[in-house]
């Protein structure tokens, strides 16, 4: 597991990468939490760990366009 910061809606988040397996697939759950005012915000994204990246794009995306409300 790997944690760090993130971005999200111009605040400042914690993010966490998860990696396993199942089934003999590589897999990585991507969760970054949010706190605004007494909000929590979770954003999870699970990704297959092969070649090709847009499953890596798909969470990049969903971490720009997050609007808090």
């Amino acid at each position: 597991m790997r944690s760090g910061s993130a971005t999200l809606d111009g605040r400042q988040a914690r993010s966490y990468v998860i990696v396993y397996c199942r089934d003999g697939r590589g897999l990585q759950d991507r969760v970054v939490f949010l706190l605004r005012g007494r909000h929590e915000y979770q954003l999870t994204c699970r990704i297959l760990v092969d070649e090709d990246d847009a499953d890596v794009e798909a969470c990049d995306e969903l971490k720009r366009s997050f609007r808090t409300f």
